[in-house]
């Protein structure tokens, strides 16, 4: 795939496979609602959530954005998470209003619901990408 693909691929796929480290040495693996800015994956989660729990104790992260149609293809990026500080609450609604909104209306009361009860804002600094292709 060519750069102007990932990125369109990373822009309008709907869906992330979030991957992290469990204390056990298992793999977590779940898929999110994400958004795609300046070269950021931004993730809005319970804080009280095993992805949020396991960034704590080890900030390696993959996460796999891939779609079915027309073929098979995506993106699988390996990099480090870091739990954004949010030091206002006010701070934090407009950022998780930017990953819901792609989703939903700003009118929707799941929308003021999800914003109201996530906590904590993850950043995917991604440091390696493979393409993966069928």
């Amino acid at each position: 795939m060519t750069k102007e693909e990932i990125e369109s691929l990373l822009t309008t796929a709907q869906i992330a496979r979030f991957c992290s480290l469990n204390e056990d040495g298992t793999i977590h693996a779940a898929p999110v609602w994400y958004r795609y800015a300046n070269g950021e994956i931004i993730i809005a989660t319970p804080n009280a959530s095993r992805k949020v729990s396991n960034i704590r104790r080890n900030r390696n992260v993959t996460i796999l954005i891939d779609v079915e149609e027309p073929t098979v293809k995506g993106v699988l990026i390996y990099g480090k998470a870091q739990l954004e500080n949010m030091d206002t609450r006010d701070r934090y609604v407009s950022e998780a209003m930017r990953v819901f909104e792609r989703y939903m209306s700003r009118d929707s009361q799941l929308l003021d619901r999800l914003v109201h009860e996530q906590s904590a804002i993850l950043r995917l600094q991604e440091f390696c990408r493979r393409m993966i292709a069928s």
